[in-house]
């Protein structure tokens, strides 16, 4: 799944910045990924990812995958989905290659 993620951002998924209230973060579960600024977004997009990849989990399924993910994260792979992040954010059009 950690590979499916990667995949799928690369891809031509949008992701912006903006304060949600009360949410960390929100996806139309095919092309575009909100991320509220106020909370941790690496994991909120981890979250947001899972939900497009997997739109049959179950919320609680959904945290759990996440998780799961986390803990199988290394430090490269952070910063390379933290990369992405900035990429996206600021050259939608560049995509996060």
């Amino acid at each position: 799944m950690k590979r499916d993620i990667f995949e799928f951002l690369q891809g031509g998924v949008r992701i912006k910045l903006k304060v949600i209230p009360r949410k960390c973060g929100w996806t139309n579960r095919e092309d575009e990924i909100v991320l509220n600024p106020k909370y941790d977004i690496l994991s909120t997009l981890l979250h947001e990812c899972i939900h497009c990849l997997r739109g049959d989990l179950t919320e609680a399924e959904v945290l759990k995958e996440e998780k799961r993910i986390a803990e199988l994260m290394t430090n490269s792979e952070w910063k390379h989905l933290l990369r992405i992040i900035y990429l996206k954010v600021n050259h939608p059009i560049c995509g996060g290659s």
